[in-house]
């Protein structure tokens, strides 16, 4: 039981290190190479553990398909390359809040796609949610976003979480039908396939990346770790601790984030940034516990 625990604390730290690698290699200005190259090696390595477990021998119909290109556009070409081109344009830190609301994004997206009830008290945390990311986004000048909108970084990472939130509700019917392990491999492998023209078209101009092997052995090691073992341990932690549990060591990624951003960027947190990741993760505290009351 212990060994649970210790995978889901390694898997918030290094979720939460994508944010400042990727703003370290913002610096490239070839952001669908860097999300290309992760994508690869995670999509290699699941390919491997799922061959290895035997969960890639179920039968692929037109419709199931369908919904795993759909997870791999929504996932990949949106969520993972915009993430990567909006820390070109704001802070690692700021980035990690913001997509640290995905699971109120969801709870939203259910709400206005399938009508799915939110609790009172689920409610209350979504609107702690949002309020915590309008503080972020705004950098705690929300009246003025009115006026004079939000940055360019801000507003790409908007974009980029509604990616994963339309992934998540998407892939929902298939981990009905298959392992959970089988149902992020293929995904990932279709996303890999739409990223590829992407990642193509960017190649020559990430000479410089790609010259330096240590850049490229660093995302391979970050990939493994948050792309592949990230998601089989998190799976690994829904199965043994259940959903709600679990997704108390994901609530610690954006704590994390800003964390190793102030060690590894020299990224200082604001008040505007703290308060924004207390709301934040506070909403998803109470719509966690609302959903589970719910359906007691």
């Amino acid at each position: 039981m212990k060994s649970i625990h210790f995978k889901l604390v390694a898997m918030a730290v290094f979720w939460a290190s994508s944010y400042p690698l990727g703003r370290h290699l913002a610096q490239f200005h070839v952001p669908a190479v860097v999300a290309g190259l992760r994508l690869a090696f995670a999509t290699t390595c699941l390919l491997l553990i799922a061959g290895a477990a035997g969960q890639l021998k179920q039968h692929i119909t037109p419709r199931v398909l369908a919904i795993f290109l759909l997870m791999g556009a929504s996932g990949f070409c949106i969520h993972n390359l915009l993430m990567m081109y909006a820390l070109q344009f704001t802070r690692a830190n700021t980035g990690a809040v913001i997509n640290g609301a995905i699971p109120l994004m969801i709870v939203l997206l259910d709400f206005v796609l399938f009508r799915r009830r939110i609790p009172r008290l689920g409610l209350l945390g979504v609107l702690m949610g949002f309020l915590g990311t309008a503080v972020v986004v705004t950098h705690g000048d929300i009246l003025s976003a009115f006026a004079l909108g939000i940055g360019r970084g801000e507003a790409v990472f908007l974009v980029a979480i509604t990616g994963w939130a339309v992934y998540s509700i998407a892939g929902r019917p298939l981990f009905a039908l298959m392992p959970p392990l089988a149902v992020t491999t293929y995904a990932c492998l279709a996303g890999l396939v739409l990223m590829s023209p992407f990642t193509a078209a960017q190649w020559a101009a990430a000479a410089p990346l790609l010259s330096d092997w240590r850049l490229v052995a660093l995302i391979g090691v970050q990939a493994l770790f948050s792309m592949s073992l990230g998601f089989v341990w998190y799976s690994q932690g829904v199965k043994t601790l259940g959903a709600m549990n679990t997704s108390m060591y994901a609530n610690l990624v954006p704590v994390v984030a800003i964390g190793l951003s102030a060690v590894t960027l020299g990224e200082r947190p604001d008040l505007a940034l703290l308060i924004g990741a207390a709301l934040v993760i506070g909403g998803l505290v109470v719509v966690g516990r609302a959903q589970a009351a719910d359906q007691s």
